[in-house]
């Protein structure tokens, strides 16, 4: 077992009756244990261990475990040449039960059976895959509502209030990291979001979304869907990647599961630890 596990249990034991709130609040502002605040801990070694015991005993476990964080962190990124990122989840925050409720406003109260987080159903699910134009979606969708009045944009901005937005942090975060990675984007979308809502989204900086990929590879054009195997492999082909050094980003387990059974490095993205929160914890 790894030392800095092995006395977890160590530091758990110890007791006291004293929380220190203000060296718990430096461990949050500052990566401590990768010497930002230049009060950190050592990269390795039996002195991690000693080094924490200047800490208030209240504060010494989230110390510890942020600083194995930031060491897990950084081996994940070893070898590492390629980040490839899904989309919605990851960069672009979203909002299924807005869209439902937009959709509903319309007089489709069944969109729920067609939206899902993670992959959709029907005719999205074809729009997505590539096999029905936009244009066959909309028409499809006005017989779908069933009534006069509704147009195109009604629909469109209704499908897209599925998309949240980008906060701008994230954007300046892919342009840092194309100075060091080959930057791509593999999403499972469709044109009217990608055309419209999406465009605008990746242009708060007055930039476009091609200024922050190196490649872009979207269903709908691949005509293929994660996590179906086929569209890992076109991404493989067109790109000329090594899987085995490409770190892919998803909110999906099954997408991840199914690029690492082709070699790729994966993360999960989670609400509680996004593509801010991964980099951020690198020392």
């Amino acid at each position: 077992m790894p030392f800095f596990l092995e006395n977890i249990a160590t530091i758990e034991s110890r007791q006291s009756s004293t929380t220190d709130i203000a060296a718990e609040s430096r461990i949050a502002d500052g990566c401590l244990s990768c010497n930002r605040s230049g009060q950190g801990l050592p990269a390795t070694g039996p002195d991690v261990l000693n080094s924490l015991y200047k800490y208030p005993i209240a504060a010494q476990n989230s110390l510890l475990l942020h600083h194995l964080t930031c060491r897990a962190m950084e081996a994940s990124l070893t070898g590492i040449h390629n980040l490839l990122f899904d989309l919605g989840g990851v960069i672009i925050d979203l909002d299924q039960q807005q869209c439902v409720d937009a959709l509903a406003a319309l007089g489709d109260t069944q969109a729920a059976n067609m939206l899902g987080l993670y992959g959709q159903q029907g005719e999205f699910m074809k729009l997505e895959a590539g096999e029905i134009s936009a244009a066959d979606f909309l028409a499809y969708m006005h017989r779908r509502i069933g009534r006069d009045g509704v147009s195109d944009r009604d629909i469109v901005d209704a499908i897209n209030a599925f998309l949240v937005g980008i906060p701008v942090e994230r954007l300046q975060l892919l342009r840092r990291l194309r100075s060091h990675y080959r930057v791509m984007m593999l999403s499972n979308t469709n044109p009217i979001m990608f055309d419209t809502k999406i465009a605008d989204c990746f242009a708060q900086e007055g930039l476009t979304v091609e200024d922050y990929f190196d490649d872009i590879y979207l269903s709908y054009r691949l005509k293929a869907c994660k996590p179906n195997a086929e569209i890992f492999e076109k991404v493989i082909a067109s790109s000329h990647i090594v899987p085995q050094e490409t770190l892919f980003f998803d909110d999906s387990q099954k997408n991840l599961d199914a690029a690492a059974a082709l070699g790729f490095k994966t993360h999960l993205v989670t609400p509680d630890c996004g593509i801010i929160d991964f980099f951020n914890s690198r020392p």
